[in-house]
């Protein structure tokens, strides 16, 4: 029983996620792929391309490591990269909006290893953050809720044909439950607690105890940012040592809050706080790439069932509340009005359709009050603010109605934008014209609409009138008395069974929606029928009221044991598949990691080295570690044209500084992190200065000059020191030749 008690603790603690949070975390991910892919295309043709500083045959022939992959490497002209990266955008933003997402997770994280294995020399701990992000979240069903997977799930599970059945918002959640449970949970706090745990152990070298570390960051022009430059005159002893402290300890308290055994929710809520505090602050000083925001990036997932429902409750205290009126006959738009009910999980939305206007006896008072009537919906959509009686229309009106979704301000400003708001209406009024034929079209059913009852058949010889009057003919309801078909046809509770006199035929069954009872020659056999049993002479006929066959939900889909067999057997594949990349994490960690204790240091098998190397699994936390860096570095060329004059070709290509020189290393370069990374690794790779030299006397190819041929130059490591708090100039500057052409001997 004890041991029953932990697992569900652990479970519950550690291995539980709230599918809500695997939504919104998936929609974060796939911004911040995107947003990686994007800052990688100024540097498509320096980076990716044999027309620049890596080429692929030079990555093949000298491999920083033994185990890569990489599509890029097949890739050669700057064209070819430009279609991969084309690719890899397409796969993100399908990511993003939930199209098969199962497979756009797996193909997202080919696509980020991929872009970074063709460039590992440039490579941080941003890069290995993020592609571990995607790693661990491809083994989560991140589709199953804020996707177009869910909707289209809800959209098959539940087939609304009325304007009122839109509002009941819990039938249309998507099937399935909340709650996610796998190891691959357990996994992402590993991972984020891991790089926080070992950053912060690291960090004990003499600026981090002073608490000048961040002073003498600010001071890298290398990778400073511009608004470090503008705080160096104001960083005091004091300030340098609060952020200094501060991020040292904000880092330590980060594994606790992450990994805490009680207080699941709070603990989270902190661990928040904390990340996004001290990753934002990172980013106002220094160019870190993609670091900053791929450790935001986790934090989506260690959002809790209690934060989502504080929100809901939040976001529902907003009053405004929105009625949408659309035309009953209009296809597309009753399947539109299915998907926005969806979308609008917070219940904001009403929808009526043209027919609510006729049948409801309230609807009469509201439309004077707002002024919609049938007429106008046949024309275009509707939408009323209840709050404060405002009627839209046309484009305001979709505008209005996607406001009212979360996060809908941003997805509905292109309709709300002076110009974009024209070309929209224009392009509303053209749907509105074709509306009917466009539904026809895509085969897309109208909303349900109330039918007439048919008139009684009169007997042969009988007058229409007597047929009427008849006691054997059954009067129908009023039209606005016909129910609307809302469930399977054969779960509608038929009408009673009157029986006929002797004489007379009887009734003809109204033209319905509905399935209506027959004579017991035709009735469905879904449909339990009674006998028919003739009255006393004098006396009104019998009523019999026979009950409906009770049918399955059909959204209860029910496998086949074998199915359920080999779906169990891909979960605990799956499992396992985690449990090995868990227990290959913690081996490079122990591995890797100057902090751990020697006794704690192993061989690692082959296959643990591979499963490091292949998904780029690597666990060497040290950023700024173990002291801040107390010199900045740089790299210029000095070349000679053909004609004498002196240029650059690298600052050309990656400063806003054409000609540094190498006298000093001028205040903020603005380098991206791509280009001080290799900047302060090439002079040390000397498989690599091949390929450097080649790039640089390619320098008339690109500027398309004959005059600027090369004949000779001096690739240079520049350096110095950076001031002590309290002071601004950096001091003992000097170089050094680390590449020459022609070679020196």
């Amino acid at each position: 029983m004890k041991l029953a008690k932990f697992r569900r603790y652990f479970v519950d603690q550690y291995m539980t996620v709230d599918a809500r949070s695997l939504g919104f975390g998936r929609i974060v991910l796939s911004v911040i792929l995107l947003l990686d892919l994007v800052r990688r295309i100024p540097d498509l043709t320096l980076f990716y391309s044999n027309d620049g500083l890596i080429p692929n045959h030079m990555m093949l022939w000298r491999p920083p490591t033994q185990w890569m992959f990489s599509f890029f490497f097949i890739l050669s002209r700057p064209d070819e990269v430009a279609v991969g990266f084309a690719v890899c955008g397409f796969i993100y933003l399908a990511l993003l909006v939930g199209w098969r997402t199962r497979l756009m997770q797996f193909l997202a994280l080919v696509c980020v290893l991929s872009l970074h294995s063709r460039v590992t020399l440039l490579e941080n701990g941003g890069d290995w953050m993020l592609g571990e992000l995607a790693l661990w979240t491809a083994f989560l069903p991140l589709g199953r809720r804020f996707s177009l997977d869910a909707v289209r799930a809800s959209l098959r599970a539940r087939r609304e044909t009325t304007a009122a059945e839109l509002g009941d918002r819990n039938a249309l959640e998507v099937p399935g439950s909340l709650t996610v449970v796998s190891l691959a949970v357990l996994a992402l706090a590993l991972q984020i607690a891991d790089s926080y745990i070992f950053n912060a152990i690291h960090k004990g070298g003499p600026t981090w105890r002073s608490g000048t570390a961040v002073h003498y960051v600010l001071h890298q022009d290398r990778m400073c940012t511009w608004f470090a430059v503008w705080m160096r005159p104001y960083m005091s002893l004091w300030l340098s040592r609060i952020l200094s402290w501060g991020s040292l300890i904000t880092e330590a308290i980060l594994p606790v809050m992450l990994l805490a055994p009680v207080q699941k929710v709070a603990a989270r809520r902190v661990a928040i706080v904390c990340v996004i505090g001290l990753h934002l602050g990172f980013q106002c000083f220094i160019n870190l790439g993609i670091f900053s925001f791929a450790m935001i990036g986790y934090t989506p997932f260690l959002l809790t069932g209690a934060d989502w429902e504080a929100f809901t409750r939040f976001a529902q205290r907003r009053k405004h509340r929105l009625t949408a009126y659309f035309d009953a006959g209009c296809g597309v738009c009753f399947q539109i009005a299915r998907l926005w009910a969806r979308l609008d999980w917070l219940g904001r939305i009403t929808f009526r359709s043209s027919v609510d206007l006729a049948a409801a006896a309230d609807a009469a008072a509201g439309t004077q009050t707002v002024g919609v009537s049938p007429e106008l919906l046949a024309r275009t959509l509707v939408v009323v603010d209840e709050e404060t009686g405002t009627r839209y229309t046309r484009a305001d009106a979709v505008a209005q109605v996607l406001r009212a979704f979360p996060a809908g301000g941003l997805w509905s400003l292109p309709l709300r934008l002076p110009g974009l708001r024209a070309l929209a209406n224009w392009g509303y009024d053209a749907f509105s014209q074709r509306r009917e034929s466009i539904s026809t079209w895509l085969g897309l059913a109208a909303c349900t609409l109330p039918a007439r009852p048919a008139e009684p058949v009169p007997a042969p010889g009988e007058s229409p009138v007597a047929a009427v009057e008849s006691p054997a003919a059954v009067e129908p309801p009023a039209a606005a008395e016909w129910p609307v078909a809302a469930e399977p046809p054969s779960a509608v509770e038929p009408p009673a069974i009157v029986a006929p006199p002797a004489a007379a035929q009887p009734p003809v069954v109204p033209e319905s929606s509905e399935i209506v009872a027959a004579p017991p020659a035709t009735v469905a056999p879904a449909v339990a029928t009674a006998p028919i049993v003739e009255a006393p002479s004098g006396e009104p006929p019998p009523v019999f009221k026979p009950e409906p066959a009770v049918l399955p939900d059909l959204r209860a889909r029910t496998r086949a044991p074998v199915v359920e067999q080999l779906r169990a057997i891909l979960w605990a594949m799956r499992e396992a598949a985690v449990l090995a990349m868990i227990i290959t994490l913690l081996s490079e960690t122990l591995y890797i990691n100057a902090a751990v204790p020697r006794f704690l240091k192993h061989e690692q098998p082959l296959i643990i080295k591979r499963l490091v190397a292949y998904p780029r699994l690597i666990q060497a936390w040290s950023m700024f570690a173990s002291d801040a860096p107390m010199t900045d570095q740089s790299m210029v060329v000095d070349a000679v044209t053909i004609d004498g004059r002196h240029v650059d070709p690298y600052s050309e290509a990656t400063s806003r500084y054409e000609n540094p020189g190498r006298e000093e290393i001028p205040v903020r370069l603005d380098n991206d992190s791509f280009v001080f990374n290799y900047s302060g690794r090439i002079p040390g790779s000397g498989s690599y200065h091949q390929a450097l030299t080649e790039w640089i006397l390619a320098y008339p190819d690109r500027t398309g000059n004959p005059n600027d041929r090369i004949v000779r130059f001096d690739a240079y490591e520049v350096d110095d020191d950076s001031p002590p708090i309290g002071q601004l100039n950096p001091r003992n500057v000097h170089s050094r030749v680390f590449l020459s052409y022609p070679p020196k001997r």
